[in-house]
This record gives C-alpha cells, structure tokens and sequence, in this order.
C-alpha cells in the first residue's frame, strides 16, 4: 500500500483499518461526485467484526449528550457511561 505521499508503506492487521487508512479519502471523493458538501457536522459508520458483531459509532459536534459520553446498546442490556464518571446497567447505577 502507498501513503498520501505514494511512498510504500506496510500494513499492520492488528491496528490498521480501511477507515483509518481510505475512509476520510473516499468519503471526500464521494461528496466532490455528489457535487455537495456535508450540511452538518455528524457522522454514523456501521462496522462488523471479526466475531460478526454489529457496531455502530455515531458522532456529532451537537451532541446535547457530554462529550464523553457512550451508551452501549447490547441485546441483553444496556450500559451507560457518562462523562467518565457514572456508569449505569439497564438503568441503574
């Protein structure tokens, strides 16, 4: 694989990911296509693993959630961790 610089560069499968590596080059490409650019600033990727588990990670910069929030939508339960400093399970803390 080549960097941006079109250098050679190896690929480490245990940290690298085709987000990391093409994502932001071909979102870029798709939005200069569509002739448009993105109306806000929020973005949703939808990811499957090796294990076939589903993840999707959303993010905006107008959140009304904390910054550090995450909520963990699982099919037994739900967990909850707000601003690093409370954690709740299925709602209780």
């Amino acid at each position: 694989m080549v960097n941006w610089e079109k250098k050679q560069v190896s690929i480490d499968e245990k940290t690298s990911t085709v987000l990391y590596h093409h994502g932001s080059h071909m979102l870029d490409v798709a939005l200069w296509f569509a002739g448009d650019e993105l109306a806000d600033i929020h973005i949703a990727v939808l990811m499957r693993t090796k294990k076939d588990i589903i993840i999707t990670s959303v993010h905006s910069f107008n959140s009304p959630q904390k910054h550090h929030d995450v909520v963990v939508i699982g099919t037994k339960s739900v967990v909850e961790i707000a601003g690093y400093e409370e954690l709740k399970v299925n709602g209780q803390t």
